[in-house]
């Protein structure tokens, strides 16, 4: 079992031109749900395929580096400006990940914490701590790809998941 948080990530960073509220943090988060193709390498596709109060249920095509493409479902939970769950419901690699909006000494920061178990993985062994580095390097770059991404939404006005909702409503896959 992999259990890690990733360092908090500071939202409004010095320097930037733009200052992300929680509202806008939490938009690009329901972004990253239902297009994370936009935000997460591995994930090759994606699509809804039910919609409920408190979340989404979603099919994805997963690959993992050197590994074959997998076809994952995940239940995703909302506690609205605050956090997403996803849970992963199959797969080999089965567990949660948690999606945090924080407000640390007034300061926003976005935590990614997860709690994974790779099927047939001795506990702690050598293929859970790649995974786990791996895992973690690609979740902060995702974190400040959706960052950067909702800054550039702000500055420009243009949702960066326009042209994704189109196609998927056209009927092409997205």
């Amino acid at each position: 079992m992999i259990e890690y948080s990733t360092p908090r990530i500071k939202a409004n960073p010095e320097g930037q031109d733009v200052v992300l509220s929680r509202d806008q943090i939490w938009q690009a988060l329901e972004w990253k749900a239902e297009f994370p193709t936009l935000f997460v390498k591995p994930i090759r596709e994606a699509r809804v395929l039910e919609r409920f109060d408190d979340g989404i249920l979603r099919e994805i095509v997963h690959q993992d580096p050197g590994a074959e493409p997998e076809v994952l479902h995940e239940r995703v939970f909302y506690v609205p400006k605050e956090q997403m769950t996803f849970l992963r419901l199959d797969g080999r690699v089965l567990g949660q990940i948690i999606n945090a909006i924080e407000c640390d000494d007034g300061e926003l920061t976005v935590r990614f914490t997860f709690t994974l178990a790779i099927e047939g993985a001795p506990h702690g062994g050598e293929e859970e701590r790649a995974y786990q580095k791996r895992f973690a390097d690609g979740y902060v770059f995702a974190v400040n790809q959706l960052l950067e991404m909702t800054r550039e939404a702000v500055r420009t006005g243009v949702n960066p998941t326009a042209e994704l909702a189109e196609a998927r409503a056209a009927g092409v896959a997205a």
